[in-house]
């Protein structure tokens, strides 16, 4: 029975520190955000980030459309040699 509530005790205790690991790198990435919420170049970097992402989304999405309206124009051609 002390085993066991050995045992139990330790599990208890391990489960304390990764909480607390937990809440500590928490509140690091926190303090990062709000620094980087505080830092004008950051914000602008952010910006041209979304922007680019979203330009690169929708090339993606244009030459998709553009390159299955090709496969057919190519095969049109095949199909009439």
């Amino acid at each position: 029975m002390v085993g066991i509530s050995s045992h139990l005790c330790n599990r208890k205790s391990r489960a304390r520190a990764r909480i607390a690991l937990m809440e500590s790198k928490m509140t690091k990435l926190i303090s990062k955000v709000v620094a980087l919420k505080n830092d004008r170049k950051a914000v602008t970097a952010l910006e041209y980030g979304i922007i680019a992402g979203v330009l690169g989304l929708a090339l993606i999405l244009i030459f998709q459309n553009f390159g299955s309206t090709l496969s057919s124009l190519f095969t049109t051609i095949g199909k009439s040699i």
